[in-house]
């Protein structure tokens, strides 16, 4: 399993240069293409779901694997943040797609295969670094796929994380106008 996700899934599941393009020239519609997953056809989108099939059928398994791909990327990202930001998109789009078991557009992640604990240790030190930063507009994808995060576990965020999420996604949304 290992040799597939790192021939195959994680490679696909990674931010390319077409999704670089699409972002410069339209970024509302690369940020709206993310999170209602309209890029069915994707292989990103088909990878997602095979993990998701694979999260399923073999949890312990991918658990450990998605654990060590999260520890392999962070360190390179923390190497060289400005050059391998699009290393953390990935463990991000790789939690969201390991985790969620259940998902439905009104409601967000109805069912999940993490703990509310393992939630709570990627919200603090994946995402709000990146929804604290000073400069609201530096990696901005990185920022879109922190708040898809949240977006997509809105349902399941500890109590403590709301005020705070609530503050940085109107900070966003403000820096867009």
């Amino acid at each position: 399993m290992l040799n597939l996700f790192t021939l195959l899934i994680v490679p696909n599941i990674s931010i390319t240069d077409d999704d670089l393009e699409e972002y410069e020239f339209e970024p509302d519609t690369y940020v709206k293409n993310d999170l209602e997953e309209s890029d069915t056809e994707t292989r990103r989108r088909q990878c997602m779901k095979f993990v998701q099939q694979l999260s399923r059928k073999y949890p312990q398994e991918v658990v450990v694997l998605i654990d060590n791909f999260v520890n392999q990327l962070m360190g390179e990202y923390t190497v060289n943040r400005e050059k391998e930001w699009i290393k953390k998109t990935t463990v991000l789009n790789l939690i969201i797609t390991a985790s969620i078991s259940q998902y439905t557009y009104r409601a967000g992640a109805d069912q999940v295969q993490i703990s509310f604990e393992q939630l709570a240790s990627y919200l603090e030190s994946l995402v709000l670094p990146e929804l604290q930063e000073a400069k609201i507009d530096h990696l901005p994808i990185l920022k879109a796929t922190c708040l898809k995060f949240v977006y997509m576990f809105r349902n399941q965020l500890p109590d403590q994380f709301v005020p705070v999420f609530l503050d940085k996604v109107s900070d966003f949304l403000r820096s867009q106008n």
